[in-house]
């Protein structure tokens, strides 16, 4: 009896640890990565609640697992970082969008990839193509985002997060909390 109840704890604290250290991993990916984009150190990250129900319903995106923050330097308004994620083959990879003040996307990053195939979608060059994009886009997995061999349900799945994301930033855009 002792003997389960031990291994139980065991097993609760090492899982424990293995959340809060990919929590962890997945904050410092974010920072780096909105550090890059916007070529400071000093960059704040706000997160930014939706806490009307009315608005929540609108947005194709499920906002109590996929964050919003405003990016400042110095208290001035940067930009705008959506923390989301997506579903592959078997699980979940982890992203970010970087928007200007304007709306206008200026960096999409996966930040942490969970599979062994489909890491194509991680590249650059791949990611560039959602570069440029505003609320008003439609980003369309073989029309306007080119497929990757090897990794087309990634491929997929990220062109329709980003789309998801675009109409969640035009929907709180036109209810003026962005």
């Amino acid at each position: 009896m002792i003997r389960s109840q031990l291994l139980l704890y065991l097993l609760l604290f090492f899982f424990q640890a293995s959340l809060f250290g990919q929590e962890r991993t997945l904050q410092l990916r974010l920072h780096n990565a909105v550090d890059i984009a916007l070529g400071q150190e000093d960059v704040t990250l706000e997160e930014l609640s939706v806490n009307d129900a009315a608005i929540r319903k609108e947005v194709p995106t499920d906002l109590s697992k996929d964050r919003l923050y405003k990016l400042r330097i110095q208290s001035k308004l940067k930009g705008y970082a959506y923390l989301g994620s997506a579903p592959s083959k078997e699980r979940d990879f982890d992203y970010v969008l970087i928007f200007n003040p304007q709306l206008t996307l200026i960096k999409a990053k996966v930040l942490i990839y969970r599979e062994t195939f489909g890491r194509a979608i991680e590249t650059p060059r791949w990611l560039q193509q959602f570069e440029g994009m505003t609320p008003t886009s439609s980003p369309k997995f073989g029309n306007n985002i080119d497929g990757i061999s090897g990794a087309t349900i990634s491929a997929r799945s990220m062109t329709r997060a980003v789309a998801q994301a675009l109409k969640t930033i035009d929907t709180l855009h036109k209810a003026t909390l962005l």
